[in-house]
């Protein structure tokens, strides 16, 4: 029965993901509040783990009670990582999502009306761009997430870890809050395009560490920056991995 499942869930998400898409763009982007929209990405995100059996568990909640803003780094195992963050991080986030997705009908445009933004190819150009609306963002409050892997990591592990999030974080003096996901690469393994297939519940174990304090990183020791959340994150995968 569970193939059944996962067989019926590729009609089922696209149609929960479509039609909360054209709320997102045609109610609640044009009416609503940033808070009602979270709630609707909430329950975007809830949907589609109840219906694929994910039990989500979380630790480390509390070291976000004081955070105003601040740029959220995790690995990323699965496309369902994103449905699992937003129901872990208890604060107000958006993320940079691949520019094709910006090109799917109604879709794209409820990303957009939500305030997610494209990742473009990097030119000084949109560098200045990005780092221009990064820097507005935050001083309104506002988080975002990257995977400063760059992509899915099969086999499950800690990747190689891109400058870009750790160059802004120095650059508009925001905190870095490490996430590690370890389970979800068996919800919906890369390559793959059926969700838990041949089981009905997947346990997600989710770690939220506690900011990384910005001041005194130069410039010049951004990788050394990076190199060292990447270890504390290595650490905690390797622990959750063992659990």
């Amino acid at each position: 029965m569970s193939q059944v499942r996962s067989v019926l869930l590729l009609i089922i998400i696209p149609i929960v993901t479509l039609l909360c898409s054209m709320a997102a763009f045609l109610v609640f982007a044009p009416f609503c509040s940033r808070r009602a929209c979270d709630g609707l990405i909430l329950f975007w995100a809830r949907t589609l783990l109840w219906l694929s059996g994910v039990k989500v568990h979380i630790r480390g909640q509390e070291n976000l009670n004081k955070l105003k803003s601040a740029i959220f780094v995790s690995n990323h195992l699965s496309h369902f990582d994103i449905p699992i963050l937003y129901t872990s991080v208890p604060h107000s986030f958006r993320m940079a999502a691949k520019a094709e997705l910006f090109n799917i009908p109604l879709f794209g445009r409820a990303l957009r009306a939500f305030g997610f933004f494209p990742v473009q190819r990097e030119t000084p150009e949109n560098t200045k761009q990005t780092l221009k609306m990064m820097a507005d963002r935050f001083n309104k409050g506002e988080s975002v997430w990257m995977a400063p892997e760059g992509t899915r990591q099969m086999p499950p592990r800690i990747g190689e870890f891109k400058m870009g999030a750790f160059y802004l974080a120095i650059r508009t003096q925001q905190s870095v809050v490490p996430i590690v996901i370890y389970g979800s690469q068996y919800v919906l393994p890369k390559n793959s395009f059926l969700i838990n297939f041949n089981k009905w519940n997947q346990d997600v174990f989710v770690e939220i560490g506690e900011p990384s304090p910005i001041s005194q990183w130069p410039m010049e020791s951004r990788h050394e920056f990076r190199d060292q959340v990447r270890n504390q994150m290595i650490e905690v995968f390797g622990r959750l991995a063992q659990s």
